[in-house]
């Protein structure tokens, strides 16, 4: 009976390791990930979590799986001979005969094919003086579609949103096909990119991003709270209601210190407004360094487009933004863009601004303020090469609601306000309102009808170098340039907004 007991003994012994151990776990990268014939890939396991295992490489054609290469080991190097979406299956087996598995599709390119002439390095050119910024509609754009949601390729599909989540989770990609309601992404950090994308009828809710990092969208969705998170894109997206469902959600909003953020190539538009103060906001954005907000469309907003109080280097460059305007039963605000503070290398640039107060291009109109670039501040700004146009209200340069008056170290540059103030017996433009500051400079602005001072405000009163600017009537293009022979005075720098190569309106 002895030599029984022993057995047993040493089976319970064998579990009861077996137990203590965590089950394996298979992952694998490949690098490069986007290789030709001609590369050797590396296949690397070593971020697998499995102790004493074996690993065992295949490469699956419809139901056959073969070995791929030498088929074993943590790291594999192999050349794919032929170009195709190549599906790779990792098994990972532990000393207890547990096994793991991770499938993973990689796409290989045709290699160049000989004889391809590669271009000699010749002498450095030498330097280029840049030309002055061109007038009139730029070249065919480069930049990518526009709100164009899209899913990279290999993502996994999902059809739920505790699918979505758990995917990312996993650190996968995500392709959602259908209407999966609000997500939870709420403390999903990586050390690589996850991508969440949309296809066909896919879209999603509300998205909650608190506490995560590194997670980037390309997706219809309605909207998204961004929260101590960071390394967030949403590019190529569409967010919001519809012309006929408008949302009363604020499309982005960021309640707290998010850093990294990038919103770029994507349309923001159809929300409403109501009486509360908090609803119908294209971004509302509160602390954060490094956001970047570029070459978007905001239309058919309630609220503002944009409300922001980034903490350092904001980035505002090649926006429209088109008809935001309250509905005519809320008495919310509704500006184009409303700077509340703004901590150092605040960067708005190339932006162009209109109708402001329309809540469709045929109306009606309801009342909007326009811009209002709030003081209180000696942290620098640069406003540079930008149209308001078509406003029912004002644009506001300090003065107007907080932040007091005073203002330092900002730079207003090749500006045009025109036709603004429509809902005013003599329509002013702009509203000039510091008297107090240093160190401001404005040059070459274009003001087409009237500038209004407030009381005790200035350009001494604020300590600010006015050159070269144009107070007056002058003839001006659809979109806000100045086409008048006194913007455009030979052999010097143009007055007033000029629209630069590769803005995309």
């Amino acid at each position: 009976m002895r030599p029984l007991i022993a057995v047993i003994t040493v089976v319970l012994l064998v579990a009861s390791a077996a137990e203590a151990e965590a089950a394996p776990k298979a992952r694998f990268k490949a690098t490069p990930r986007a290789p030709t014939t001609a590369q050797v890939v590396k296949l690397d396991a070593r971020a697998s979590k499995c102790r004493r295992c074996r690993y065992r490489w295949q490469q699956l054609r419809g139901k056959k799986a073969r070995k791929l290469g030498k088929g074993k080991g943590r790291v594999l190097r192999h050349r794919f001979p032929t170009a195709g979406v190549k599906r790779i299956r990792l098994t990972v087996i532990d000393r207890h005969g547990r096994r793991s598995r991770k499938t993973k599709r990689l796409r290989v390119r045709s290699a160049p094919r000989a004889g391809t002439p590669v271009p000699l390095p010749g002498p450095a050119p030498a330097p280029v003086v840049a030309p002055p910024p061109p007038v009139g509609p730029p070249p065919v754009s480069p930049l990518p579609p526009l709100g164009q949601p899209s899913c990279v390729a290999g993502a996994t599909t999902a059809t739920t949103a505790e699918q979505v989540r758990s995917t990312v989770e996993a650190g996968e990609n995500v392709c959602v096909t259908t209407a999966v309601g609000d997500v939870n992404l709420n403390n999903l950090t990586s050390s690589t990119v996850r991508n969440i994308g949309t296809s066909g009828a896919g879209s999603m809710g509300a998205l909650s991003l608190s506490g995560s990092s590194r997670i980037t969208l390309r997706a219809r969705f309605r909207s998204t709270e961004i929260a101590d998170s960071n390394l967030i894109t949403i590019e190529q997206s569409r967010l919001g209601g519809t012309d006929a469902d408008r949302t009363l959600d604020t499309l982005i909003h960021i309640s707290a210190q998010s850093d990294d953020v990038v919103i770029r190539d994507s349309e923001l538009a159809w929300t409403d407004a109501d009486n509360s103060g908090n609803t119908g906001y294209g971004i509302r954005a509160f602390h954060g360094d490094r956001m970047r907000i570029e070459r978007n469309s905001f239309h058919n907003i309630g609220a503002d487009a944009m409300q922001l109080g980034m903490d350092a280097d904001l980035v505002i460059d090649r926006n429209e933004v088109a008809y935001t305007a309250r509905p005519a039963d809320s008495d919310e605000h509704s500006d184009d863009l409303q700077l509340i503070s703004n901590g150092p290398n605040t960067s708005i640039t190339n932006n162009y601004f209109h109708h402001c107060g329309w809540l469709s291009p045929t109306g009606p109109t309801t009342g909007c303020n326009s811009e209002a670039l709030h003081a209180g501040t000696t942290n620098s700004l640069d406003f540079e090469n930008n149209v308001e146009a078509h406003a029912l209200g004002l644009p506001f340069i300090g003065d107007l609601g907080t932040g007091g008056t005073e203002r330092s170290n900002a730079t207003f540059r090749n500006n045009t306000w025109w036709d603004n103030g429509t809902q005013f017996a003599d329509k002013p433009d702009l509203q000039w309102g510091l008297d107090g500051g240093v160190n401001n400079v404005w040059e070459r602005n274009l003001v087409v009808a009237k500038m209004n001072f407030s009381p005790g405000a200035g350009f001494a009163q604020s300590g600010t170098r006015a050159l070269d600017n144009l107070v007056g009537s002058y003839a001006m293009n659809a979109i806000g340039e100045c086409i008048s022979a006194a913007c455009n005075r030979l052999g010097a720098v143009p007055i007033g907004y000029r629209k630069p190569a590769g803005v995309r309106w």
